[in-house]
């Protein structure tokens, strides 16, 4: 497990990390961007999404010279793309984006998706939102926690995430005894770090964890696609191990 700190907002005007916030790995690729009035960035993924998180009213979003029609919260989802533009018209726009190289022969296409129509989990400590859905090739979410609530004590036997806390503070709990098995942990076994936005966590797989949310937190989370490979040591709610199906009702993405 990884953890680094970035400091200051992103969204601050004065704070722009040499356009880029680059979180990546041999598995994905996740970028932070604010892309200025009439600039292009190239976007070297193949299938990929933009979550926009800011954007000037007046301001347009360009791929490839075809205009998309975009608001804040409103995601964009890109199936096997080649070349990828991204020009912002008329004022700055300021995205997060998610993805893999991986050419295949499907055909090249893009779904944009209004913040309202994203699937939503409802969760005990709050709410996931599934920006690519059920992708084939990575995952990307947006997930809010509720002040004082915690995510399972939890971890992947092959899952591998990103984790960008973007706003709040939050108590990071994890393993500290790394001759203990994971699934007999005792508290004294367990330790914990407070983190604070912006700062990313790097979990890879059998890396037990757990986030307490300090304030109303909001994380974003990118992964490898395995949805359903989760152990939960300890839940508030006793809730079983993998995808929950009562929380999880929806059609495979591509």
């Amino acid at each position: 497990m990884k953890i680094q700190n970035y400091g200051g907002n992103l969204l601050s005007k004065s704070y722009r990390f040499n356009k880029s916030i680059i979180l990546s790995n041999t598995k994905y690729k996740y970028y932070f961007y604010i892309i200025k009035k009439d600039e292009t960035i190239n976007i070297n993924l193949n299938y990929y999404s933009i979550y926009i998180l800011k954007k000037n009213n007046s301001a347009k979003l360009k791929v490839n010279n075809k205009q998309i029609n975009i608001e804040k919260d409103d995601c964009i989802n890109f199936y096997n793309y080649s070349k990828n533009d991204v020009h912002s018209v008329g004022g700055t726009i300021t995205i997060l984006v998610s993805g893999v190289k991986k050419r295949t022969q499907e055909k090249k296409q893009y779904e944009v998706i209004k913040k309202s129509k994203i699937y939503t989990v409802q969760k005990p400590w709050g709410n996931e939102k599934w920006i690519n859905g059920r992708g084939k090739f990575y995952a990307f979410k947006k997930i809010f926690l509720k002040k004082n609530f915690k995510t399972s004590l939890q971890y992947h036997n092959y899952k591998m995430e990103t984790n960008l806390l973007f706003s709040g503070k939050a108590n990071l709990v994890y393993k500290k005894n790394k001759k203990v098995n994971n699934n007999v942990v005792q508290k004294s076994d367990l330790g914990i770090k407070k983190i604070n936005s912006i700062s990313s966590v790097f979990v890879t797989p059998k890396i037990l964890h757990r986030i307490h949310a300090l304030s109303n937190i909001t994380l974003f989370e990118t992964s490898t696609p395995h949805l359903d490979d989760v152990i939960r040591v300890s839940d508030d709610l006793n809730r079983v191990n993998g995808l929950i199906k009562s929380e999880h009702k929806m059609k495979k993405s591509k």
